[in-house]
């Protein structure tokens, strides 16, 4: 080698790496515990935590099958039922009678109810044989029903499944039968309803005319109602009955209060006053009471018998021994009753405003051809709503008559009459 020459050039000593803390390696290791246990408490919550979730998704994806199943039935029997019904309509599905029966309207009568009710359940009998029950079992709310709730659910519908679908399936004849018989159970339903508002109607007659007319319409639109709408159909009319009954009611309280100074008891029992006069209009309860036909007329006392019956009692003015002497004059004489009326402070209607009359309502007559005066006393027997306004009846003596109408007596067995008709309250 040349003088010249120098040695190789070694490496260069490399960068010396700076030692680590022991802080750093503290703070590395309380990372790495703390991953652990988030890894560990994952671990633990999978374990103890995923089985019951999968479990209950399992109960309810299993009742849901089984509700599946079951709904699917449910729509053939409800397109059987479709098929039947006489009169005006198709009976509603079985799901729709069920909350038509719920309704709790006051003009589904107890009787009508059940019926309806018996014929549902004989139909579903009918169709499903003895798995027909599962038909009306309650759904479960998943959301909040347990995993042993639904899987005992389960077996219950899964258990019937088979043999409803099979009776279903193979008795077409067996079905039209049965929803048939459901259909004329469902237009007796119908009818009673509209009975029964008929009813309400009646004795409920001095409602304001106009919740009279509502609840008659209801009435016709219930009875006109296809099946998908006959449960709104009948809420509407409840909800009219409900009216109608409520501006009676008011009225009945405004009668009273101005009868506040009365001596005779307010409401009273209509039906034993009415019950009294209609077994005695002809037959005469003279083992009881004098007839005074021989002395004018018998038709006050026969009133005011009634209104004995109804619970008013004897007082100074209006009073009578029965059958063993003679009556007061306000017992018997038909200017003197009115007088009397007007003293315990009722309130009287005429014949062009007939819209408060109701059943048990005491009317005084002036016949047109005797000239002044008033000549007669009647007891409303009956009221009849029509559209056109009230159809009002009497039960009386001489004339006898149970249901005298109102304006043949005024105006064809009598010329130009009057009548006022004092609400008893």
């Amino acid at each position: 080698m040349s003088v010249l020459q120098t040695d190789p050039p070694g490496p260069t000593p490399g960068a010396m790496r700076p030692r680590r803390s022991k802080k750093v390696y503290r703070r590395r290791r309380i990372v790495a515990l703390i991953i652990g246990l988030i890894v560990v408490a994952g671990l633990v919550a999978a374990v103890v935590l995923v089985p019951p979730v999968l479990t209950r998704a399992a109960a309810v994806a299993r009742y849901d099958a089984a509700e599946k199943q079951l709904g699917e039935l449910r729509g053939k029997l409800d397109a059987a039922y479709a098929d039947a019904g006489d009169g005006t309509g198709r009976p509603p599905s079985a799901d729709q009678l069920d909350a038509i029966l719920a309704d709790g309207s006051g003009l589904v009568t107890d009787d009508a109810a059940s019926a309806l009710q018996t014929a549902r359940e004989d139909a579903a009998a009918a169709l499903g044989g003895g798995d027909s029950d599962i038909l009306a079992r309650p759904a479960l709310d998943t959301a909040t029903a347990s995993v042993a709730e639904l899987d005992a659910e389960s077996a219950v519908l899964e258990a019937g499944l088979d043999g409803l679908r099979d009776t279903v399936d193979a008795a077409p004849d067996k079905v039209a039968a049965a929803a048939q018989a459901l259909g004329t159970a469902w237009d007796d339903f119908r009818t009673a309803v509209v009975a029964e508002g008929t009813r309400q109607l009646g004795a409920y007659s001095d409602a304001e005319k106009s919740t009279e007319d509502a609840l008659y319409q209801a009435l016709t639109a219930f009875q006109d109602a296809p099946a998908d709408q006959a449960e709104a159909a009948l809420t509407a009319a409840g909800a009219a009955s409900a009216s109608m009954i409520a501006d009676a009611e008011a009225y009945r309280a405004q009668i009273v209060a101005a009868a506040s100074g009365s001596s005779q008891p307010t409401g009273g029992d209509v039906d034993a006053q009415l019950g009294y006069l209609l077994d005695h209009w002809q037959n005469y309860n003279t083992a009881a009471w004098n007839d005074y036909n021989a002395y004018g007329g018998d038709c006050v006392n026969f009133t005011s018998q009634g209104l004995l019956a109804r619970g008013w009692k004897m007082d100074g003015t209006w009073s009578s021994p029965g059958a063993s002497g003679f009556a007061s004059k306000a017992w018997i004489s038909t200017t003197a009753m009115e007088a009397y009326l007007k003293s315990q402070g009722f309130v009287s209607n005429d014949n062009d405003h007939l819209d408060r009359v109701r059943v048990g309502d005491v009317g005084i007559f002036d016949w047109g051809e005797k000239g002044p005066g008033v000549d007669h006393t009647m007891t409303v027997s009956k009221v009849e709503y029509t559209p056109d306004g009230p159809v009002v009846y009497f039960v009386s003596h001489n004339s006898d008559g149970d249901y005298r109408e109102l304006q043949y007596t005024l105006f064809t067995q009598h010329q130009n009459s009057k009548v006022r008709i004092y609400s008893i309250p």
